[in-house]
């Protein structure tokens, strides 16, 4: 069944609004095929549609810390990594930094 022409705007001028292909199709009652293929007509007139969003950064705070970084006195460092990787790369890069501190 093809999408009437005036949900297709509807879909477009939503995804166009910052919503993601997820929430638009939640919004307007189809599925997320609907809204893919909506994309694809549209992507050349739209370059943003074809953009990706950029991972949200989490807000200060909510990153939890290992007491073993706590008490090496390392927060700051590995909060920065885990900012911009994740809490793996952080505690890696923490770790190597205590080794180096005990060499």
């Amino acid at each position: 069944m093809a999408t009437p022409s005036a949900d297709r705007d509807s879909i477009l001028a939503t995804l166009l609004t910052g919503k993601s292909q997820t929430q638009t199709a939640a919004l307007h009652g189809v599925t997320r095929s609907t809204v893919e293929r909506v994309v694809r007509h549209h992507r050349a007139d739209h370059p943003i549609l074809s953009a990706k969003k950029p991972n949200r950064v989490p807000p200060p705070g909510s990153i939890p810390i290992p007491s073993w970084v706590r008490r090496a006195d390392l927060v700051s460092d590995y909060a920065d990594v885990a900012r911009l990787s994740d809490e793996f790369d952080a505690a890696r890069h923490c770790r190597r930094l205590l080794e180096e501190s005990r060499a």
